[in-house]
């Protein structure tokens, strides 16, 4: 089962798009550009592109390794927090 979000996340999340309720168009504002450029253009995602909510789901899911790597880089040296994240998330 998936953790909620807490509603500070929820708000954080939200303002990184814009979306048209109407034609379920989007786009990223300067936050969700800073958010998301990077780590999708590290897994070959062109962050222009993604028009529609489910563009950014595909997105998220496709980076999620470029993620994770981050994740581990900054745990390295750090044994319990390296076995916790290599718990979820074992190295291949």
């Amino acid at each position: 089962m998936l953790a909620k979000l807490s509603p500070e996340s929820v708000k954080d999340f939200h303002e990184c798009f814009i979306e048209d309720p109407a034609t379920g168009r989007m786009r990223f504002t300067a936050k969700g550009l800073a958010a998301f450029r990077s780590q999708f253009a590290r897994a070959g995602i062109d962050i222009r592109r993604i028009r529609r909510r489910e563009e950014l789901r595909t997105a998220c899911i496709r980076s999620e390794h470029v993620f994770v790597d981050d994740l581990q880089q900054m745990v390295k040296g750090h044994t319990e927090l390296e076995e916790v994240l290599n718990s979820v998330w074992p190295p291949t």
